[in-house]
């Protein structure tokens, strides 16, 4: 999903690099630029478009963007793919620990502004142990993609 976003973005940000810019001269004499110029005014129409040199980077980031668009993936972003893997099993683990901790605690401490300990509410400790079963749900999610 993240893929077709990011694909869908580049297209756009490609489509719109080439815009449509105004110049006119405002009733006070003023040279004015913008994309819609005041319908009475006396315009002329500038051509602009992004710079032709394209980067190795920018290069390699289209090459990325196309092979995801066609359900191809390289040998490195599969490596890739498999270390963000593991590292979202091991916050799975960790969230999972956390999780568990919480169940079992009817206390919960967090720390002030100046790191001392304090208690928090009721309220707040629920809070707390949602955001903890929210965090590993969604570690767990990734490593078991």
């Amino acid at each position: 999903m993240y893929k077709q976003l990011i694909t869908g973005l580049i297209l756009f940000a490609a489509f719109s690099a080439q815009a449509e810019i105004y110049k006119w001269v405002d009733e006070n004499g003023k040279v004015q630029y913008g994309d819609q110029p005041p319908p009475a005014a006396n315009k002329q129409k500038l051509k602009v478009t992004a710079p032709q040199g394209v980067t190795p980077a920018a290069q390699q980031q289209t090459k990325v963007i196309e092979n995801a668009a066609a359900g191809k993936q390289t040998a490195e972003d599969a490596a890739i793919d498999q270390k963000n893997k593991e590292i979202a099993a091991k916050n799975c683990a960790i969230a999972n620990t956390k999780l568990d901790h919480s169940k079992n605690t009817h206390v919960v401490m967090d720390k002030d502004s100046n790191g001392n300990p304090i208690k928090l509410s009721d309220a707040a400790a629920s809070e707390w142990k949602l955001q903890m079963q929210k965090d590993r749900d969604h570690w767990c999610e990734l490593a078991n993609k």
